[in-house]
């Protein structure tokens, strides 16, 4: 007990990146076997790091001097290294063409302003190319987020003019406002204030396309999708916060569809159906196979296709199938991401990656070769808004 003691501040600073490397290689730890050798690696790293590092360090013979030297030694070659690594994109150099493609950045930070602050989690959002008077919005969450970067630079090479408006979990909603669900205080970025300064500029540009995105399966069943029946983890519950009306008896489905008829009267709209989540952060775990594979000199490798359940997507989705299907005007376009992802090389499946690409940048976010096909279908929807236009 007493040894255990002193290894204690050892074990507790090995045991955090341990098992952080562990989960980040999807290392299975259902097994007890590999439990048990997890457990005796950390004591082992642990009882080294006492007797080689920690307790020298603590000899009152060594001069503070000396030890400073080290450190400072340490740290220089430490931090020369991971400069030049960074410098030099060293880490992408080894791997192979799918996981060399800048896959851990978030697509939703990639598009600034003139001024380079970010247009994600904007007080007042963006505005490019205000010159035009072909006006395109698009509003929504993170989810809409990763659309703005490629979306924008395509619109404004047809001369639309895009303004955008995305916060994190933050869906548009007049009427609500978001509340955190333990201090139950209203959510600063979103509330009904930004919901109605939000609805007077949709007021003041009529004849516009405005795009809505989100992950309204989230809001309305108020559950994050972690369980994919598959290994993935568990369902947990909401935490980032919860919708509440300021009128009694309001809901999200009500508010939602009132606004977006009332919407619809002078505008085009284009609802984005739900991007399939697949529980797995996708990089990782292709990176996991990267890693357990048997050449570890070549950076090719016998990828193994990442699917997820159809059936368990469409359950899922299935109250915002509901609520978007239920409005349902000339004035209303649809695209469904599903439609890329699922029944598409296997039946009954959604695929997350081809041979050179992954779809998405976590669980639940399309990287951006994901977002760049998505965007492909809300193109052709706009083409197809000018066309009824010209028919009209």
């Amino acid at each position: 007990m007493v040894g255990i003691g002193l290894i204690s501040y050892s074990l507790y600073l090995w045991h955090y990146p341990i098992f952080s490397f562990l989960k980040i290689i999807q290392i299975n730890r259902d097994s007890i076997l590999i439990n048990l050798v997890i457990f005796i690696s950390i004591f082992i790293v642990s009882i080294i790091s006492y007797f080689f590092i920690e307790k020298p360090f603590r000899n009152k013979k060594y001069k503070f001097y000396n030890i400073f030297i080290i450190l400072a030694l340490a740290t220089l070659i430490l931090f020369s290294l991971s400069t030049y690594t960074i410098l030099k994109n060293g880490t992408n150099k080894n791997l192979p063409p799918i996981l060399s493609k800048n896959l851990y950045e978030k697509p939703w930070l990639l598009l600034k302003n003139d001024k380079g602050q970010y247009c994600h989690n904007s007080k007042n959002g963006c505005d490019f190319n205000n010159q035009s008077k072909s006006n395109v919005f698009l509003i929504g969450d993170s989810h809409a987020g990763t659309l703005m970067f490629d979306l924008k630079n395509r619109l404004v090479k047809k001369r639309y003019r895009f303004i955008t408006s995305t916060k994190d979990g933050c869906i548009y909603l007049p009427g609500f406002n978001r509340l955190d669900k333990d201090t139950r205080n209203i959510d600063s970025d979103c509330n009904n204030d930004y919901f109605n300064w939000l609805k007077e500029k949709l007021s003041k540009q009529d004849d516009s396309i405005i795009i809505i995105s989100g992950m309204f399966q989230l809001y309305l069943n108020n559950y994050l999708f972690f369980d994919n029946e598959e290994g993935s983890g568990y369902k947990g519950i909401w935490r980032d916060g919860e919708f509440v009306p300021i009128k009694k008896n309001n809901t999200i489905e009500i508010a939602f569809k009132e606004e977006i008829e009332r919407l619809s009267i002078n505008n085009k709209i284009i609802l984005i159906y739900p991007i399939p989540e697949t529980g797995w952060n996708i990089p990782r775990k292709i990176y996991a196979q990267w890693i357990k594979r048997d050449k570890k000199l070549s950076k090719d490798f016998f990828l193994e296709k990442i699917t997820t359940s159809y059936e368990l997507y469409k359950k899922r989705s299935l109250s915002t199938f509901e609520l978007f299907n239920s409005i349902d005007n000339k004035n209303i376009f649809r695209v469904y991401p599903s439609s890329l992802f699922c029944n598409t090389s296997i039946k009954g499946r959604c695929m997350t990656h081809d041979k050179n690409d992954i779809y998405y940048s976590d669980d639940n976010h399309p990287s951006k070769k994901g977002a760049e096909i998505i965007n492909d279908l809300i193109l052709k929807k706009i083409e197809e808004i000018n066309f009824s236009k010209i028919s009209d």
